[in-house]
């Protein structure tokens, strides 16, 4: 704000994303020569930080040595009243050039799980703050995964809130207000695979299927038989379904429809039809 009687100009110059300066708003001013000035945050997201005093018409700001620029508590007085500095000068000599950085703004990023636990105990994860100017470009902070890791489980990215109902937008500009960010998880699977070495499963068993990592022991299988002895004047053939591990994480590949371990007399449906088999009852029992 202003109460100006002279004939210069006051230009307010707002910082850049690049850090350079660029022209706002100019207030001409008219009337005597003694001219005040109260330095406030007329611009939101910016914070005016210092001063020039130049004749009029001189060079553009950017120009100006660390010399010419003066901290708004320099060569000011404080008004209670007005609740700002107060800078008094001749206004029918010089332009007034009044500079207003961007606030600095805080990302914090918490754990939507707490404290973690590894081999040597508990720990405790206190929030990392991330300090970014006022519509600054934060992409480059996301989906930057903690830097500790929680034993079984996976780091799924970062969320709006404790939650993790809505995954966080870093495709943005830093808005003139702290953000909060929340790490979130989930349980990490196993592919399990069981493998009857030429025996059969029984049509509740699989021969593979996934895991969570907090179920623990997975129950083995004490009934697969194998009644079945290889020969080549054989008629039965062996089916069994096999998880492609090499698509094990893409949705789209089509693996087995059934998870069957068993023997078949029809060749189409034999997964080998090379090998050839007799059945032949109590020839193997189980080891383990």
């Amino acid at each position: 704000s202003n109460s100006n009687n002279g004939n210069a100009e006051i230009h307010h110059y707002l910082e850049q994303s690049d850090g350079s300066f660029s022209l706002k708003q100019t207030v001409k001013t008219n009337g005597s020569n003694s001219s005040k000035f109260n330095f406030t945050n007329k611009f939101t997201g910016y914070e005016v930080t210092y001063y020039v005093t130049k004749g009029a018409n001189t060079t553009p700001p950017q120009t100006y040595t660390a010399n010419d620029k003066k901290s708004i508590t320099s060569g000011t007085t404080y008004s209670s009243t007005s609740q700002a500095y107060q800078l008094s000068y001749n206004s029918s000599s010089y332009d007034l050039y009044v500079f207003h950085v961007r606030f600095e703004r805080n990302i914090v990023f918490f754990d939507s799980m707490g404290d973690y636990e590894d081999g040597n105990g508990t720990h405790t994860v206190a929030a990392e703050t991330v300090t970014v100017k006022y519509l600054d470009d934060i992409s480059s902070v996301a989906d930057t995964p903690p830097a500790y890791i929680r034993a079984r489980y996976f780091f799924t990215g970062w969320y709006a809130d404790p939650a993790c109902s809505q995954k966080f937008d870093f495709n943005r500009q830093m808005p003139n207000n702290d953000l909060k960010v929340y790490a979130g998880w989930d349980t990490q699977w196993y592919w399990i695979k069981i493998d009857p070495n030429g025996g059969t499963l029984t049509n509740t068993e699989a021969t593979w299927f996934w895991e969570q990592a907090e179920i623990g022991r997975v129950e083995p299988y004490y009934d697969v038989k194998r009644d079945f002895v290889e020969y080549e004047g054989g008629e039965y053939y062996y089916h069994y379904d096999e998880f492609d591990t090499d698509h094990a994480l893409d949705d789209d590949y089509p693996q087995p429809v059934t998870r069957q371990a068993r023997y078949t007399t029809d060749p189409d449906d034999a997964t080998d039809t090379e090998t050839k088999y007799i059945y032949l009852p109590s020839n193997y029992s189980l080891w383990g």
